[in-house]
């Protein structure tokens, strides 16, 4: 008598659903795997073709060019933000130094003025109220006038 060996295979199987009979089949997993991978049409046991619609190197690529654009207009806007922040600091800073430039034109004035010094014709004079209205009354109108 003979010795039979006995061997056993271990085949993971995966339950595939056709999409036009409803007819369920098993096939082995690395089998599926490459038909979803690579994309390759298949047949139901009732002969109906099918395939996936996407290979996951497909899906993959989407979402890379999907995350690629994301990225590119978060770069954009961040981009946009600081030139406009830098546009916005640049309009500030030459606010204050006007600002700063007429207080200090008025500051000089008020202290011109105040040592009898004429606004108008830059002369020193003793009675600089006196002079202003016989000397320069259009002055005083604009004055009231602002």
């Amino acid at each position: 008598m003979s010795t039979a060996a006995l061997r056993f295979l271990t085949v993971g199987l995966e339950s595939v659903t056709c999409y036009k009979c409803g007819c369920l089949f098993a096939v082995e997993a690395s089998v599926r795997q490459r038909w979803q991978r690579e994309g390759i049409s298949f047949y139901c046991p009732n002969g109906h073709v099918q395939s996936y619609a996407e290979t996951d190197v497909q899906r993959l690529q989407k979402q890379l060019d999907a995350e690629k654009k994301t990225s590119a207009r978060l770069l954009q806007e961040k981009t946009f933000a600081q030139n406009n922040a830098a546009a916005e600091r640049a309009a500030r800073e030459k606010t204050e130094r006007r600002l700063t430039a007429t207080k200090s034109a008025k500051t000089r004035m008020a202290n011109r003025i105040k040592h009898g010094v004429c606004p108008c014709c830059h002369r020193t004079v003793s009675q600089l109220a006196r002079h202003m209205a016989t000397q320069h009354p259009q002055f005083n109108k604009a004055a009231d006038a602002v």
